[in-house]
């Protein structure tokens, strides 16, 4: 088993080809292990909750699939399992949210009323700049001052625990600007960054939004940023923003933007008394 490089993460996330958040190339790199097993290069992840080391996801060959536990299972793969007969627990551990980009791009009708007036009124509030690049430490910068600003006392102990790795991801994310293929946006505010986003390809039909952090007190500019990389991607059909992570007010901030598509997600145990 060999941890995940920038050498090999397009490769296999390409070859994995699932259009979920966690199979994209940034991702794998930081969290991921992999090994050839029959002929699938079969790819592995440190739990959070007991540091055991377990299958991402579901593989695809039936004879790889006698594992104990896979931590990211679709409701499809799980109920494909169960018609197998195998005995399993599934625990569900989120839902991953995907929007259509012309939506975001387009912003028309009732349904996005809200957010097309929070948009205008980014771009009509603040003189601002938009830019591709930005300098890494300021970023960085931006990033752990963001952090600061939320109340970890208030969260669950696994809200704390995701947030906090999640950080760790955003933070790593930047150092691999410049050694993974990706597409940001860096907005400026009379000479200081506000916010940005990350974004890069998954598949043919899907690109991830990896990571996004604004100064809140910049009216609308949350939702312009959605517009703005949602912009940056004309041609993909869907893109996916990952899970609501267990943060306080996330699954409902992403309700708001109208998801094309919701997919639940379960950890399986595959234990000799799972019913």
């Amino acid at each position: 088993m060999q941890k995940v490089s920038v050498t090999d993460a397009c490769g296999l996330s390409e070859s994995m080809g699932r259009e979920l958040y966690c199979a994209n190339p940034f991702w794998l790199v930081e969290n991921c292990f992999w090994e050839e097993i029959n002929g699938e290069r079969v790819v592995f992840v440190r739990d959070r909750v007991d540091e055991k080391i377990y299958p991402l996801f579901v593989p695809k060959k039936v004879e790889n699939q006698r594992v104990d536990f896979v931590e990211m299972a679709t409701r499809e793969e799980v109920d494909d399992l169960r018609a197998q007969g195998l005995r399993f627990k599934e625990t569900h551990i989120g839902t991953e949210y995907h929007y259509l980009t012309r939506d975001v791009i387009e912003m028309k009708g009732r349904r996005f009323a809200a957010f097309r007036k929070r948009v205008h009124k980014f771009k009509q509030g603040y003189e601002f700049k938009v830019l591709s690049e930005y300098p890494k430490e300021r970023v960085v910068q931006f990033i752990e001052d963001w952090a600061k600003t939320k109340d970890l006392k208030s969260y669950e102990p696994l809200a704390r625990s995701v947030f906090l790795w999640d950080l760790d991801n955003c933070i790593n994310y930047v150092s691999l600007i410049d050694k993974l293929p990706c597409k940001n946006i860096f907005v400026e505010v009379d000479g200081t960054l506000a916010g940005f986003a990350m974004t890069c390809a998954l598949t043919k039909d899907t690109f991830v939004a990896l990571q996004q952090k604004v100064d809140v007190s910049y009216v609308g500019l949350s939702r312009f940023l959605y517009h703005a990389k949602a912009k940056l991607w004309p041609r993909t059909e869907f893109f996916t923003v990952g899970t609501e992570g267990h943060t306080p007010g996330l699954a409902l901030f992403k309700e708001e933007l109208h998801p094309a598509k919701k997919i639940d997600l379960y950890f399986l145990s595959f234990t000799k008394d799972a019913a």
